[in-house]
């Protein structure tokens, strides 16, 4: 078994050839790149792709497109369409829009 380095006692990886991934596709720039896990949506809809969660945005109503958790997912969102932010940074980002309201219980040890 080859070692990857002196210090390190983990095989070496097999290195693969390029995938279209690797090289940077369409798809997997820009507002069609998907979400790592698709984001649920009451109603049972769930959002695919950053362009799903765009129009998504864009369907609400002003008002709430206004509210500091939307600008934030809409931020989010360009900047991971334009690949100067994380893929992770826009869903999180919808997440917390998703559900500002939702109360959250803390669970304490007794």
């Amino acid at each position: 078994m080859e070692i990857c380095n002196p210090g390190c006692f983990a095989p070496c990886a097999i290195i693969a050839a390029p995938t279209s991934a690797r090289r940077g596709t369409v798809a997997d720039r820009g507002w069609k790149r998907p979400f790592d896990n698709p984001i649920p949506l009451p109603g049972g809809r769930q959002l695919i792709t950053l362009l799903d969660a765009g129009i998504y945005i864009n369907e609400l109503p002003k008002a709430d497109q206004q509210l500091d958790e939307w600008q934030t997912a809409i931020g989010c969102l360009i900047g991971a369409a334009e690949g100067r932010d994380f893929l992770m940074h826009a869903q999180i980002g919808m997440l917390r829009a998703l559900n500002r309201n939702v109360i959250r219980e803390r669970l304490v040890d007794k």
